[in-house]
């Protein structure tokens, strides 16, 4: 249920992306007009449908490179800080609640324009998640991978020259740093679809890789390797 006090009635929704918008259908008849709807969910593709739903909640988007993954013993591990930025997706104003927000997790940042935040963090979702499920590896050893390094600068070029044809994306912040960057710093992380392919759950490659390969076709551009990660993956939750 959301969140309230005196001040606020907020409503945090952190599934997994194939889960957003069931959630917010559960959350639908306690959602008003005073409500503010916040989604921390990777993946991308679903947050129009959820402003239509949400309606007449305003809604934020937040992504995050905070690391943590779930072991065999239960319990959780925090193998990495990062930093968490959180945008409006039907608000141009900083919310009331946002120093609260800021009070209860680290360095959060408040992007206006956080379509772009999360375009780049999906974008390297695209390279990471993928191949540690494939590898059935940690994010570290990625980088430890014969002939790897290579491959990953493949599929980040497919993905620039997607994100350059709708707008997001430059040569002056190459994606592939970025990727080398987030492994490094999360190198003991195991991703969340290395686990759920480790654990047989269902992964979020639709939303992910799977909506790359959508949005590549409508602006015809061809993405083989992007659609090969996908069909690995789809293979592998048979």
């Amino acid at each position: 249920k959301p969140y309230r006090d005196r001040k606020y009635n907020l409503c945090l929704i952190a599934t997994k992306a194939m889960k957003v918008l069931d959630a917010l259908k559960l959350l639908k008849s306690s959602l008003t007009d005073k409500t503010d709807v916040i989604i921390l969910s990777n993946g991308m593709g679903y947050h129009e449908q959820a402003q239509q739903i949400c309606k007449p909640a305003r809604v934020f988007a937040a992504t995050t490179t905070e690391a943590a993954y779930l072991a065999r013993d239960g319990k959780v591990h925090h193998v990495a800080e990062g930093k968490t930025i959180i945008g409006p997706l039907s608000l141009d104003k900083t919310p009331s609640w946002l120093p609260n927000f800021k009070d209860a997790l680290p360095n959060v940042i408040w992007k206006p324009n956080i379509e772009a935040a999360l375009w780049r963090k999906f974008a390297i979702n695209c390279v990471i998640n993928p191949l540690t499920a494939i590898y059935r590896c940690p994010n570290g050893e990625l980088l430890t991978k014969p002939n790897l390094n290579s491959l990953i600068k493949d599929i980040c070029s497919e993905i620039e020259l997607v994100g350059n044809s709708i707008g997001f994306l430059t040569s002056a912040d190459p994606l592939y740093d970025s990727v080398l960057n987030v492994i490094q710093s999360t190198a003991e992380n195991f991703s969340s679809m290395q686990q759920d392919i480790e654990h047989g759950r269902e992964t979020e490659i639709e939303s992910i890789n799977g909506y790359l390969v959508d949005i590549a076709s409508q602006v015809e551009i061809d993405t083989p390797l992007n659609k090969e990660l996908l069909n690995k993956i789809r293979e592998l939750h048979k």
